[in-house]
Protein backbone atom coordinates (compact mmCIF):
# COMPACT_ATOMS: atom_id res chain seq x y z
CA UNK A 1 0.00 0.00 0.00
CA UNK A 2 1.05 3.58 -0.56
CA UNK A 3 1.66 5.84 2.42
CA UNK A 4 -0.70 8.76 2.85
CA UNK A 5 0.60 12.05 1.44
CA UNK A 6 1.88 14.55 4.01
CA UNK A 7 -0.44 17.30 5.22
CA UNK A 8 -0.31 20.48 3.10
CA UNK A 9 2.87 22.41 3.85
CA UNK A 10 4.36 19.57 5.85
CA UNK A 11 7.56 17.84 4.77
CA UNK A 12 7.29 14.19 3.69
CA UNK A 13 7.90 11.66 6.45
CA UNK A 14 11.18 10.43 4.95
CA UNK A 15 12.59 13.95 5.19
CA UNK A 16 11.51 14.15 8.82
CA UNK A 17 12.53 10.90 10.45
CA UNK A 18 15.20 12.64 12.52
CA UNK A 19 12.73 15.39 13.47
CA UNK A 20 9.94 12.99 14.43
CA UNK A 21 12.11 11.44 17.16
CA UNK A 22 13.13 14.87 18.45
CA UNK A 23 9.49 15.99 18.58
CA UNK A 24 8.60 12.99 20.71
CA UNK A 25 11.49 13.68 23.11
CA UNK A 26 10.71 17.42 23.35
CA UNK A 27 6.94 17.09 23.64
CA UNK A 28 6.82 19.02 26.94
CA UNK A 29 8.70 22.02 25.48
CA UNK A 30 6.59 24.41 23.43
CA UNK A 31 6.98 27.72 21.54
CA UNK A 32 7.91 30.94 23.25
CA UNK A 33 7.56 34.62 22.50
CA UNK A 34 8.76 37.90 23.90
CA UNK A 35 6.62 41.03 23.87
CA UNK A 36 7.69 44.49 24.94
CA UNK A 37 5.36 47.47 25.16
CA UNK A 38 6.93 49.44 22.29
CA UNK A 39 8.98 46.84 20.47
CA UNK A 40 7.04 43.62 20.58
CA UNK A 41 8.84 40.55 19.49
CA UNK A 42 7.37 37.24 18.63
CA UNK A 43 9.92 34.58 19.28
CA UNK A 44 8.77 31.47 17.49
CA UNK A 45 10.50 28.42 18.73
CA UNK A 46 10.19 24.87 17.47
CA UNK A 47 7.55 26.20 15.08
CA UNK A 48 4.98 23.76 16.44
CA UNK A 49 2.50 26.43 17.50
CA UNK A 50 2.35 28.26 14.17
CA UNK A 51 2.97 25.02 12.26
CA UNK A 52 -0.66 23.98 12.47
CA UNK A 53 -1.84 27.44 11.46
CA UNK A 54 -1.55 26.61 7.75
CA UNK A 55 -1.27 29.87 5.77
CA UNK A 56 -3.95 28.73 3.30
CA UNK A 57 -6.37 28.08 6.19
CA UNK A 58 -5.44 31.00 8.45
CA UNK A 59 -4.57 33.83 6.04
CA UNK A 60 -5.72 36.55 8.46
CA UNK A 61 -3.29 35.44 11.17
CA UNK A 62 -0.36 35.21 8.73
CA UNK A 63 -1.20 38.60 7.22
CA UNK A 64 -1.13 40.13 10.71
CA UNK A 65 2.20 38.42 11.51
CA UNK A 66 3.63 39.76 8.24
CA UNK A 67 2.30 43.21 9.14
CA UNK A 68 4.11 43.05 12.50
CA UNK A 69 7.33 42.19 10.62
CA UNK A 70 6.86 45.04 8.12
CA UNK A 71 6.32 47.55 10.91
CA UNK A 72 9.48 46.26 12.64
CA UNK A 73 7.39 45.32 15.66
CA UNK A 74 8.18 41.62 15.41
CA UNK A 75 11.71 40.50 16.35
CA UNK A 76 13.35 37.28 17.45
CA UNK A 77 16.67 35.91 18.68
CA UNK A 78 19.25 34.10 16.56
CA UNK A 79 18.99 30.90 18.60
CA UNK A 80 15.32 30.61 17.68
CA UNK A 81 16.21 30.79 13.99
CA UNK A 82 18.82 28.07 14.53
CA UNK A 83 16.30 25.85 16.37
CA UNK A 84 13.75 26.26 13.59
CA UNK A 85 16.35 25.47 10.92
CA UNK A 86 17.33 22.28 12.80
CA UNK A 87 13.90 21.04 13.95
CA UNK A 88 11.06 22.43 11.86
CA UNK A 89 8.88 19.86 10.06
CA UNK A 90 6.95 22.52 8.11
CA UNK A 91 8.26 23.74 4.74
CA UNK A 92 6.27 26.97 4.82
CA UNK A 93 7.63 27.88 8.29
CA UNK A 94 11.20 27.33 7.05
CA UNK A 95 10.47 29.46 3.98
CA UNK A 96 8.94 32.20 6.13
CA UNK A 97 12.01 32.19 8.41
CA UNK A 98 14.37 32.43 5.41
CA UNK A 99 12.32 35.30 3.97
CA UNK A 100 12.34 37.11 7.32
CA UNK A 101 15.87 36.28 8.51
CA UNK A 102 16.54 39.90 9.47
CA UNK A 103 14.19 39.67 12.47
CA UNK A 104 16.45 37.10 14.17
CA UNK A 105 18.92 39.20 16.15
CA UNK A 106 22.10 38.17 17.97
CA UNK A 107 22.07 38.75 21.73
CA UNK A 108 23.10 42.16 22.98
CA UNK A 109 25.85 42.46 25.59
CA UNK A 110 23.18 43.02 28.25
CA UNK A 111 21.29 39.89 27.13
CA UNK A 112 24.50 37.83 27.25
CA UNK A 113 25.11 38.96 30.83
CA UNK A 114 21.54 38.03 31.77
CA UNK A 115 21.99 34.55 30.22
CA UNK A 116 25.18 34.08 32.30
CA UNK A 117 23.30 35.23 35.42
CA UNK A 118 20.48 32.73 34.73
CA UNK A 119 22.99 29.87 34.66
CA UNK A 120 24.57 30.93 37.94
CA UNK A 121 21.54 29.31 39.59
CA UNK A 122 22.09 25.56 39.47
CA UNK A 123 18.35 24.94 39.18
CA UNK A 124 18.22 26.73 35.81
CA UNK A 125 21.06 24.84 34.20
CA UNK A 126 18.39 22.33 33.21
CA UNK A 127 17.22 24.82 30.56
CA UNK A 128 20.01 23.31 28.47
CA UNK A 129 19.62 19.58 28.16
CA UNK A 130 22.84 17.57 28.28
CA UNK A 131 21.97 15.90 24.97
CA UNK A 132 21.75 19.29 23.24
CA UNK A 133 25.04 20.39 24.76
CA UNK A 134 26.84 17.25 23.60
CA UNK A 135 25.43 17.54 20.08
CA UNK A 136 26.04 21.28 19.87
CA UNK A 137 22.35 21.96 19.18
CA UNK A 138 20.87 25.44 19.61
CA UNK A 139 19.03 26.30 22.84
CA UNK A 140 16.83 29.39 22.70
CA UNK A 141 15.10 29.39 26.12
CA UNK A 142 17.68 31.42 28.09
CA UNK A 143 18.04 33.90 25.22
CA UNK A 144 14.27 34.39 25.03
CA UNK A 145 14.15 35.10 28.76
CA UNK A 146 17.16 37.44 28.53
CA UNK A 147 15.57 39.36 25.64
CA UNK A 148 12.42 39.90 27.71
CA UNK A 149 14.43 41.01 30.74
CA UNK A 150 16.67 43.36 28.73
CA UNK A 151 13.63 44.99 27.09
CA UNK A 152 12.14 46.47 30.25
CA UNK A 153 8.51 45.49 30.59
CA UNK A 154 8.96 42.45 28.36
CA UNK A 155 6.57 39.53 28.48
CA UNK A 156 7.41 35.92 27.60
CA UNK A 157 4.73 33.84 25.93
CA UNK A 158 5.04 30.08 26.30
CA UNK A 159 2.92 26.96 26.49
CA UNK A 160 5.10 25.63 29.29
CA UNK A 161 3.58 25.55 32.75
CA UNK A 162 5.04 26.93 35.96
CA UNK A 163 6.91 24.27 37.92
CA UNK A 164 8.30 25.64 41.20
CA UNK A 165 11.86 24.44 41.64
CA UNK A 166 12.05 23.33 38.01
CA UNK A 167 13.98 24.56 35.00
CA UNK A 168 11.12 25.86 32.91
CA UNK A 169 10.62 29.21 31.25
CA UNK A 170 7.71 30.33 33.50
CA UNK A 171 9.72 29.45 36.62
CA UNK A 172 12.71 31.53 35.53
CA UNK A 173 10.39 34.38 34.49
CA UNK A 174 8.67 34.37 37.89
CA UNK A 175 12.07 34.48 39.60
CA UNK A 176 13.26 37.38 37.40
CA UNK A 177 9.90 39.17 37.67
CA UNK A 178 9.13 38.93 33.95
CA UNK A 179 5.50 38.67 32.89
CA UNK A 180 4.75 35.26 31.36
CA UNK A 181 1.55 34.38 29.46
CA UNK A 182 0.37 31.57 27.20
CA UNK A 183 -0.03 31.60 23.42
CA UNK A 184 -3.79 32.17 23.57
CA UNK A 185 -3.31 35.33 25.64
CA UNK A 186 -0.68 36.54 23.15
CA UNK A 187 -3.06 35.97 20.22
CA UNK A 188 -5.74 37.88 22.15
CA UNK A 189 -3.40 40.83 22.89
CA UNK A 190 -2.31 41.08 19.25
CA UNK A 191 -5.90 40.58 18.07
CA UNK A 192 -4.82 37.65 15.90
CA UNK A 193 -7.99 35.91 14.75
CA UNK A 194 -8.91 33.57 11.93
Amino acid sequence: TCPAPPAPGRKPTTANRHTKNKQTQNNARRPCSVITPRLRSLIQKRAAAMGHFFPSRFPTIWAKVDELVQKKILRSVKEVQREIEKNCPFDYIETWVKNNHSIFLPPSEEESIIVADIFKKEQYRGLVRREKMLKGLPVADPFIIAAAKANKGGCVVTQESLKPGGARIPTVCADLKIECIDLEKFLEREQLKY
